[in-house]
């Protein structure tokens, strides 16, 4: 009881103690100073900073709190590396087609033109020498991609087609640009071109040469060469089909075909000479076979060994140790010589129907190493004067000459078979040539042993002054048909001349008047000479004196 009591009174004690301390203890005010109840003591509260203690040892970590609120977003930080590529999804179904565009094409002045507007931006230049004034488009065509002329409006009569513009292969020519133009005369095609369209060139009146190229083309359209001036054409290799009317009213020309070409529709016309070089004719020209058309053809020749000869306009194909003549269109004024040689080889045959001769030849001379001519292998569109053939000929016949001829003058020693002995002259030995005099007079003459025979003279001078030597040989002989004219008023005959032949000397009428014509023989007696006492050929209409006189005397004092 006495404890318990004990422990009362200290309880007591301790509370009062609490409660007077409460009112009792300094406190730091407001102001920061020290206060005791209501008394500011005037003294603050901050002392010295004292020096950090020593650090007691890390405490055990305490159990982890609870997870707080999530805070506000911070800014973002730099991206990361990209992933790999996820599978590729399904193709999604295709749009409809739109409209079609205006396609884009290479004007006349090199540059992108869009329809009718040009763009200004320039295209490039041609990959090599070509034409001005060729109009492009880009097309496709034979599954090529590439430039399409569609028109030319540049001068060039020659027109050369690049095979590159721009980067870009030249593969076609569309009708539009060339049909009907008349100025051009030569067309060289890129060597890329797969397609020519129908019609291409047709009306070109005056071209006169097609230059392929080499060019893959398969077909040779319709029309597409009709009524042009072509001399020749040498189809490339690889063409496979010639249309219908291809070559219309091409008339004259030569035609070299390829193996390749396998059909030919009524595609030339009936002066064409075809050269195939297959064995036989193509689907479509099987009835040249029997007659059924008047066109020439030939057949297993190489293309490749046709050559041309321009200076005569003739095509010559190999065949055994030389060549044999394929077509010659001889339109010379006055005397054709073809050649004994091409190239050093010699011309050893000419084909049936080979040669034809325009009005404008007066006289053919076969070169002297010919020794066959095929039937009908020499034409006239107009009679012959003369036809020289050769020594070396051995077969041939009168069949082999299909045109009017006034003399035939033969290097053999004797008349064949077939020839009128009265038209014939034979012997003419080293050959037939020509000659021309300083006046510009031209002879026809055949040049002997040890002497020359006039044979024509072409002019028609206002004196003619026959020459005593040509070839370093004396002029012996005037033959019949020498001379015709009628403008020449005097003409002098060297004493070298000892035989003057029958109707020597023609004279014809201009707007049917006659001149008259003083002949002077520098012989002086045409008895101890063999002058025929016809060698003048007078017209019955001709009422013009001609004086004949022999070394200064009048033909009447000889008893002409």
């Amino acid at each position: 009881m006495r404890k318990i009591l004990l422990i009362l009174i200290s309880v007591c004690t301790v509370l009062s103690l609490s409660a007077c301390a409460k009112k009792r203890t300094p406190y730091i005010g407001e102001n920061g100073n020290w206060w005791i109840g209501k008394k500011d003591l005037g003294v603050c509260a901050s002392g010295i900073e004292g020096s950090a203690g020593v650090a007691g040892e890390k405490g055990d970590v305490g159990p982890q709190g609870e997870k707080g609120d999530t805070g506000t977003t911070g800014p973002r930080g730099p991206e990361g590396a990209k992933g790999e590529p996820g599978e590729k999804g399904e193709k999604g179904d295709s749009g409809e087609t739109g409209a079609p565009g205006i396609a884009p094409h290479i004007g006349a002045n090199g540059n992108w033109w869009i329809g009718e507007v040009d763009t200004g931006v320039f295209v490039g230049a041609y990959a090599e020498e070509c034409s001005d004034g060729l109009v492009f488009e880009f097309q496709t065509l034979k599954g090529r991609a590439g430039a399409v002329v569609i028109d030319y409006r540049g001068s060039d009569k020659a027109v050369v087609i690049p095979s590159v513009f721009s980067s870009v292969p030249v593969i076609g020519i569309e009708a539009s640009a060339f049909s009907g133009n008349t100025e051009i005369t030569s067309v060289r095609l890129s060597a890329n071109t797969v397609y020519l369209a129908e019609g291409v060139f047709s009306g070109c009146e005056a071209l006169s040469k097609i230059d392929f190229n080499g060019a893959p083309i398969e077909v040779i359209p319709k029309s597409a060469f009709a009524n042009t001036a072509l001399r020749e054409i040498l189809l490339p290799n690889g063409v496979k089909s010639v249309e219908s009317l291809a070559f219309s009213s091409v008339m004259n020309t030569v035609v070299c075909i390829p193996s390749s070409v396998t059909s030919v529709s009524d595609s030339f016309s009936d002066s064409t000479y075809l050269i195939f070089e297959s064995d036989f004719l193509p689907q479509g020209l099987e009835n040249i076979a029997n007659g059924a058309r008047d066109v020439r053809y030939t057949l297993g020749v190489e293309v490749s060994d046709v050559v041309y000869d321009e200076s005569i306009n003739a095509y010559f194909a190999m065949e055994g140790e030389g060549y044999s003549l394929l077509s010659c269109k001889a339109d010379s004024e006055g005397v054709f010589v073809l050649p004994d040689f091409y190239e050093r080889i010699p011309i050893l045959r000419i084909r049936e129907g080979a040669l034809v001769c325009a009005p404008s030849v007066t006289d053919v001379v076969i070169g002297e190493c010919v020794t066959r001519l095929d039937p009908a292998a020499v034409t006239a569109e107009g009679g012959l004067k003369t036809v020289y053939l050769p020594k070396a000929l051995a077969d041939f016949s009168a069949s082999s000459l299909c045109a009017e001829v006034e003399f035939y003058l033969f290097g053999g020693d004797r008349v064949p078979i077939g020839f009128s002995a009265e038209k014939s002259f034979v012997n003419m030995e080293a050959g037939v040539v020509r000659s021309f005099a300083d006046d510009g007079s031209e002879y026809l003459y055949a040049r002997h042993a040890s002497a020359v025979s006039l044979l024509r003279f072409f002019g028609n001078e206002s004196e003619l002054e026959i020459p005593s030597v040509i070839d370093e040989k004396p002029v012996t002989t005037i033959k019949s048909g020498f001379f015709e004219g009628y403008y020449t008023s005097v003409i002098r005959i060297p004493e070298t001349v000892h035989t003057v032949e029958s109707h020597s000397f023609k004279f014809v009428s201009y707007n049917d008047t006659y001149y008259p014509c003083q002949i002077y023989f520098a012989v002086k007696d045409p008895m101890t000479a063999s002058y025929a006492r016809d060698f003048l050929l007078i017209n019955p209409n001709d009422r013009t004196e001609k004086a004949v006189f022999f070394g200064g005397k009048p033909a009447s004092e000889f008893g002409w």
